[in-house]
């Protein structure tokens, strides 16, 4: 099992369909894979092998997946940096995973190590296969080569190592198999998205991360649908794309589609033709799933997952969802809620969510390879804390590093900040504790953050006004919940994929 053989069963039976549509750029799902053998060639010519790391520091284009599947064709392990991550931060990266080679688009001259050649991207000879990096003759523009088989490989063999997000903890290299990420994509685009070769999926979502490389890049390949990419950080162009493409699925992190939203005038998407949208990554605000099936027009879906799960643990279906949760446990995936001292068992006892089964890493990468024993009996301990229903939807309540003791009360941050996202002034809310220094000592202040909703009734020139309309909705909560102060701030801390980082948002605070 190769996850590259998807790419090439998708040339046979899809291919003069588009696969990915980058600007001006169009490719076919046959063009995609003949690209992707060319790149394996050069990859081969530098010496890259079965179980080689290869470092892909690329930009959000059609040039990503090309080298990708050239990857992982030769047996190869594929490790996508963040492109605009300090060059600081992509070094020890390198480091850490031992990169055979870099593959990186247009890269500083000080991006090479030792021990760690560079290949530029933008300048390889794929008519020759040399793997000169200095011939200046870019992808596409070759003549043909034979046929390169992808390399067999097993399910438990390791295809990707991919960093966690890093929004409660340094970013650690999630060691993925193929197996992983084939069953994750498959049930991503059977099961929860019920994709058709018709479909087109809008590519907001890095693909550096687990998200976008499996919810997008690898569940329209399994499905032959088509992909438009869209620069995120660009919310007005997205529209432009989404409408302009006919997308048909829209996946991202809420404060994607909180971006779209805003930056989309009253009649831009009254021509979108999106018929679903999932949302994970973050809590998904109730109000914002409804404004999103109003504008839309589409079924909003909340999911749950994370890097280690390859990402989708769970989601709701098209014909089966319940607001409020995270939905069912994906085919092949099993969660329980580990016991609680406090909350005993049984629906709706809250615990640590465990998740097992065909998703979830291998381990973590470590300096002698991946780590198995992150793993408790093949359990993955998420950190995340939540209950299931009786009906099994799953519901997560908060991190359990972020949960908050008051009284002897836990109070949860993600129940506090959808009160304020009810508000139909707050665009984002964050709420973290900062400690105070206070005669006697006593428990960290809780303060909530909002950000204004651009256009919105709450008046920026008369913060007093919304501030008691927030103070009212938080009266709704009980005493011990309540956080001390609101503060309105221009901007949340986010990463690159758009999850708020609290823990730099409680820096800041502190500072």
């Amino acid at each position: 099992m190769n996850l590259a053989e998807h790419l090439d069963r998708a040339a046979l039976l899809h291919g003069p369909r588009p696969a990915l549509r980058d600007g001006a750029t169009l490719l076919d799902h046959r063009a995609l894979a003949d690209r992707s053998v060319r790149a394996s060639v050069v990859l081969s010519g530098a010496g890259v092998g079965v179980g080689d790391r290869v470092a892909l520091v690329l930009p959000h284009t059609a040039d990503f997946a090309i080298w990708y599947f050239a990857v992982l064709r030769l047996g190869a392990v594929a490790v996508a940096l963040d492109p605009a991550a300090p060059e600081t931060v992509q070094h020890r990266q390198i480091r850490q995973v031992d990169a055979a080679l870099v593959v990186a688009w247009a890269p500083a001259p000080t991006l090479a190590l030792p021990g760690h050649p560079v290949l530029d991207a933008d300048r390889v000879d794929l008519a020759s296969a040399s793997g000169d990096p200095d011939a200046p003759v870019p992808v596409g523009q070759v003549g043909p080569v034979g046929p390169v088989g992808p390399v067999p490989r097993d399910a438990d063999d390791l295809a990707v190592l991919v960093y966690t997000s890093g929004t409660t903890a340094p970013p650690k290299p999630a060691a993925l198999t193929h197996g992983n990420l084939v069953h994750d994509a498959h049930q991503v685009a059977v099961e929860v998205l019920e994709l058709t070769q018709d479909d087109v999926l809008l590519g907001l979502l890095p693909f550096h991360g687990a998200f976008g490389q499996t919810c997008v890049l690898n569940a329209a390949l399994l499905a032959g649908a088509s992909i438009a990419l869209a620069p995120r950080e660009e919310p007005a162009r997205a529209v432009d794309v989404l409408v302009r493409e006919g997308a048909t699925v829209l996946l991202g992190v809420p404060s994607m589609m909180q971006a779209l939203l805003a930056a989309a005038g009253p009649d831009d998407l009254a021509a979108a033709r999106v018929r679903v949208c999932l949302c994970g990554g973050a809590a998904l605000p109730l109000g914002l799933l409804l404004d999103l099936e109003r504008r839309l027009g589409c079924v909003v879906l909340e999911g749950y997952g994370l890097s280690e799960a390859a990402p989708v643990v769970a989601a709701n279906r098209i014909d089966r969802r319940r607001l409020g949760s995270v939905g069912l446990p994906l085919d092949g995936v099993e969660v329980r809620v580990a016991p609680s001292a406090t909350d005993g068992t049984g629906p709706d006892a809250v615990g640590e969510l465990l998740v097992s089964g065909r998703t979830v890493m291998a381990g973590y990468w470590g300096p002698h390879g991946v780590e198995t024993d992150t793993l408790a009996d093949g359990w993955l301990h998420t950190g995340d804390l939540g209950h299931r229903d009786a009906d099994g939807f799953l519901h997560v309540l908060d991190r359990a590093t972020e949960v908050m003791w008051r009284g002897g009360h836990a109070v949860y941050p993600r129940a506090i900040e959808q009160v304020l996202y009810d508000h139909p002034g707050v665009r984002e809310a964050a709420v973290v504790e900062v400690p105070v220094e206070r005669a006697g000592g006593g428990e960290p202040d809780l303060v909530a953050f909002v950000v204004l909703e651009p256009g919105s009734a709450a008046d920026p020139a008369r913060p007093g006004d919304l501030l008691r309309d927030l103070a009212r909705q938080l009266g709704r909560l009980p005493a011990h919940a309540r956080p001390a102060r609101v503060e309105i701030t221009a901007a949340l801390p986010k990463t690159r994929t758009g999850k708020i980082l609290k823990r730099a948002l409680r820096t800041a605070v502190q500072a």
